[in-house]
């Protein structure tokens, strides 16, 4: 699924212990089972993740999660279909390896500060690469306080860029990274400035603590939540929507491409 450069990003998350537990996928079958729906769904990508990036999460090694990741991005790199495989991790071992079993871009949650060779191996292989951002990679559960968060975020991405220069970046405000409610909400409505810098905009809000909190219920209960939110996001710029429930992105998508379609005529 491709509209004008919109993308959908379906998430496999080979963990057992990520916050939405309908994502866990710590099984291989589970997990190719998991990125074969979401490619009959209409995904662009697959981002496939071996370490839990939720506060209080256990931080594994390197090794473990090649050993978590790798059989499974060699087995939906054999898939059919149209769509390309990130990987989602900080490391720059893993991200080689994953690079080497059929993985087309990089997803690094800590935008190269957790192991700055991640960031030689991107300009050494000009490898496409999502950098994100985080109040403290290490620590999801840190929320500083901002005195502008749109304005912290969009310099902190700014000063990345332009260490990546001529490289395939898109960036990813990051939301739910250090970031309380108010923050993030903060950070959504002003998201056409992190817009301006040029490159394209991927959101994570899929069945986040902002929605779920919020709306006092479960992330099992917070797709209406996550998808009015995805709405939002288009219509502030956003361009790629990382999610863990494809068809409905993919029909937020349509709506939002057929909405200004018309208003163009």
């Amino acid at each position: 699924m491709n509209l004008n450069n919109f993308k959908v990003m379906g998430i496999v998350n080979a963990t057992p212990d990520s916050f939405y537990a309908n994502s866990r996928t710590a099984q291989c079958d589970a997990a190719v089972d998991l990125a074969r729906k979401h490619i009959a769904e209409g995904a662009d990508l697959i981002d496939i993740g071996g370490q839990s990036t939720r506060p209080g999460a256990r931080a594994i090694s390197a090794a473990e999660e090649r050993a978590r990741i790798l059989p499974i991005v060699e087995a939906v790199a054999a898939l059919p279909g149209d769509f390309k495989i990130s990987i989602d991790t900080f490391y720059a071992e893993v991200a080689a390896a994953a690079l080497d079993a059929g993985a087309h871009r990089v997803n690094d949650v800590s935008a190269g500060r957790r192991d700055p060779a991640l960031l030689d191996l991107v300009r050494e292989r000009q490898t496409p690469y999502i950098l994100m951002h985080a109040a403290d990679p290490l620590d999801a559960g840190k929320a500083p306080r901002y005195s502008d968060v749109a304005a912290d975020v969009r310099n902190f991405l700014a000063e990345r860029l332009n260490a990546l220069s001529g490289c395939d970046v898109w960036v990813d405000p990051g939301f739910g990274f250090g970031k309380t409610a108010a923050t993030n909400f903060e950070l959504l409505r002003n998201l056409s400035c992190i817009v301006e810098l040029g490159a394209p905009v991927l959101v994570g809000l899929s069945r986040k603590r902002l929605i779920y909190e919020t709306l006092g219920c479960s992330p099992e209960d917070a797709l209406g939540g996550t998808t009015f939110l995805h709405a939002i996001a288009l219509s502030y710029g956003a361009r790629i929507l990382r999610v863990h429930d494809v068809a409905p992105a993919v029909e937020c998508l349509a709506l939002h491409t057929t909405m200004h379609t018309f208003a163009t005529l």
